[in-house]
Parts: C-alpha cells; structure tokens; sequence
C-alpha cells in the first residue's frame, strides 16, 4: 500500500507540473488593440487615411540667386508658397502672405499657416509645391518669379504617417520645406 501511495503521489506531483507549466508558443496570441493607423495581427498593415490636413509649410532653405544674380535688383526676393495637382495640374492654395526681401542663411525659417487647414482627399495622388518671388509689388510691376519646386507624393503606404513631411527638390542649393500634417480615418 505504501508503493501505491508513493507512486501516485509521484503521479500526481509529475501531472501537476506538466499542466501547470505552458509554453506561449502553444497558444495563439493575444489580440493586440492597434492605433486607428494600424491593423494587423502586430499592428503592422497601415490604414491609408481619408483626408490629410496640411497646417504648416515651413520653408527651411532655398536659392538666393537666380543664376548667380539677385532675384530682385537690390534685393532679396518676396518669397511666397503655392500648391497644385500633379505635376502643373490645377491651383489648391496660394500663401496669403509674402516675406519681403528675405534670404535664406540656413538658420532661419519661414512659415505659412494657411487661413484653415488644407484638406486632401486624393491622398495617393502627387503634388507640385513652389516657391516664387512674388515681382507684383515690384515697380514696375513684372511675372512671378519661380524660385523652385518639388513634386512630391504626401502619402505613402509605407511612410509610417509622419507629423512632418520633409521636403527638398535635391538641386545643389536646395530649396527645403516642411509640411505639418494630421490624418482621419
């Protein structure tokens, strides 16, 4: 009787620490609640957003001359933003304001907040940013100068939905701008 007794003890010991002893590799795991931006089984898949709002352009560097002379004579150029379609494609916006005789010294910045947000709907599409010297004020008067541009995608499927979109149009003086930028889903 006492063999029985041990040997279901041991039994009942060896038994316990079978069952009570899991590997998390036997079990499926565990949902994961993902950020609306998100899906997947590790969060891994990015959701492609409804609408993109552009809040800030912040032009961070650009091009003082226009071919080794000044834009304006006497001068640095009144620079100014405007956004298109595609690649010349229709108008979207056009800065509200200009800054007056302004160089870029690499240090300083210039920044359009536009009156309310800029709401893209078509987020896979492109689109052309320039910058130009505004030459209406000038007297006389003359065309806009283009400063530069960049055409660029604001959404990607895998640019992890950035705050701030970095820009540059890769020229040996480039002209940089900044978008900030909010998401819907």
């Amino acid at each position: 009787m006492k063999s029985f007794i041990l040997r279901s003890a041991f039994a009942l010991a060896i038994s316990t620490l079978i069952f009570s002893c899991s590997s998390d590799s036997d079990s499926d795991p565990a949902p994961q609640e993902c950020p609306p931006s998100f899906t997947g089984i590790n969060c891994q898949t990015q959701i492609n957003p409804s609408k993109i709002k552009i809040t800030k352009f912040r032009v961070t560097f650009f091009n003082n001359q226009d071919n080794g002379a000044s834009w304006d004579t006497g001068s640095g150029p009144d620079i100014f933003l405007q956004l298109v379609n595609g690649a010349g494609g229709s108008n979207i916006w056009i800065s509200e304001i200009y800054y007056p005789d302004v160089l870029s010294t690499g240090t300083n910045s210039f920044e359009f907040v536009p009156n309310s947000p800029i709401i893209i709907t078509n987020v896979t599409s492109s689109f052309t940013i320039y910058l130009g010297d505004n030459d209406a004020i000038d007297v006389p008067s003359n065309p806009n100068d283009l400063m530069s541009s960049i055409l660029f995608n604001i959404y990607t499927t895998i640019n992890g939905l950035p705050a701030t979109l970095l820009l540059t149009d890769g020229k040996a003086i480039p002209f940089r701008v900044e978008l900030s930028l909010q998401y819907e889903w």
